[in-house]
Parts: structure tokens; C-alpha cells; sequence
């Protein structure tokens, strides 16, 4: 790692700890801001460190994460549904990404994760599954993509270790929103999102450009 990447991540923690120990830091007006402050520095990295298309599918993907938190955290209405199209977008985005880098020899490891998060994500889908129509199918096909997500970045290994981290997180992320959400609250729930939120998108972009370097190189 170099010295310039060692003060970005300095300042990236820095950015994100923020968030998570005092999100109400920053004026009312500046909450949504603040909340995606660290993907907004994810963007501008992954993008310095990767090339090509893939710039662009990174900066995309970052970009769209950005509207997601920014919409979640203004309070109109729908926002919750504005907020999960946007983050569709970012896992379609993701998925686009990982079909570049697959690795496709058959590992009997690959096949039981992959068996393992079609069981898991249908599994919360039955119990998660919201009363308002709209919202069904919006939330139904938002699980669909992040499990194709989610099992790409299996498919990735071994080189892909980081991003299969950071997309399992991610996972469990997106799951503690629609427990909190649709089944019940929980204590600490805001802190437990998006620290494992924060985290995921760091291991997915640092992952992603790792794998840009292996292939360039």
C-alpha cells in the first residue's frame, strides 16, 4: 500500500466513523450528505485506481449507491422505494462488473455458496415480505438481484476474496434494513447497517480494483 493510500483510508475511516458515532453531527440539512460522504470518497478512488470501462462501472456503481443513502435519509414521500431503486441500480451495476472478472471452473465450495444464499435470500424474502403491493415487488426483485450479486462474487474465487466479503456484507446489510423494516426493530440497528454497509462497499471497491490490477497485469 502506498502512502498516498494509507492517508486516503486514514481519511475514509475517518469520514465513516464520523457517520456511525455521530450521524447527527452535521445540521439537519447536511444529514443526507454526511451518510454518503464515504461512498462519495469510494467514487473518487475506484475511479483513480481503475481504467477503462471499468471506471466507469465503478463510479456508476458508487454513484448510484450515493442517490440510494441520500434518498433514504430525506424524508418525503416513498422515499424508502425511491432509495431501493437507486440501490437496484448499484447491485445491477456490481453484477455487470463481477460477470467481467467470473471464474468459471466448477468447485464443489462454489456450488454450496451459491445453494446457500438462494436458500438464505428466498428464505428472508417469505419472512420479510411487506403488505403493501407496491412495495412486494419492489422488495422481491431487489432480493433477486443482490442474490445474483451476492453469487457472482462467489464465483470470483479465490483471486476474489474481498469481494466476496464485501458483497456478503452487504447482504447482511440490505437483511438488517428489512428485519428492522418489515418485521421489527432492533436495538442498535442504524449502527449495525451501515457499519456493515460502510464496510462492504470498501471491500467491493478495493476488491474490484485489485482484480483490475491481476488482469492488467
Amino acid at each position: 500500500m502506498t502512502t498516498l493510500s494509507r492517508w486516503w483510508l486514514v481519511l475514509w475511516i475517518g469520514a465513516a466513523t464520523s457517520y456511525l458515532l455521530w450521524p447527527a453531527l452535521l445540521p439537519a440539512s447536511f444529514h443526507a450528505l454526511h451518510k454518503a460522504l464515504p461512498i462519495g470518497m469510494l467514487l473518487v478512488w475506484g475511479a483513480v485506481q481503475s481504467g477503462g470501462k471499468l471506471r466507469l462501472w465503478v463510479s456508476l456503481a458508487m454513484l448510484f449507491s450515493m442517490m440510494g443513502d441520500v434518498l433514504l435519509a430525506l424524508p418525503f414521500a416513498n422515499h424508502f422505494l425511491f432509495g431501493l431503486g437507486a440501490f437496484l441500480l448499484a447491485q445491477l451495476t456490481y453484477v455487470k462488473i463481477f460477470s467481467a472478472f467470473v471464474q468459471s471452473q466448477w468447485r464443489k465450495p462454489k456450488l454450496l455458496a451459491t445453494l446457500g444464499y438462494l436458500v438464505y435470500c428466498a428464505a428472508l424474502l417469505s419472512w420479510i415480505m411487506p403488505q403493501d403491493s407496491v412495495l412486494r415487488v419492489a422488495v422481491s426483485v431487489y432480493v433477486l438481484v443482490i442474490a445474483c450479486m451476492a453469487i457472482l462474487s462467489v464465483w470470483l474465487l479465490p483471486t476474489g476474496g474481498l469481494i466476496a466479503i464485501g458483497a456478503a456484507l452487504f447482504v447482511a446489510s440490505d437483511s438488517m434494513i428489512a428485519i428492522n423494516r418489515f418485521v421489527a426493530p432492533f436495538e442498535g440497528a442504524d449502527l449495525l447497517i451501515m457499519l456493515s454497509y460502510y464496510l462492504a462497499q470498501l471491500a467491493l471497491v478495493t476488491g474490484i480494483i485489485r482484480l483490475y490490477r491481476q488482469s492488467a497485469g
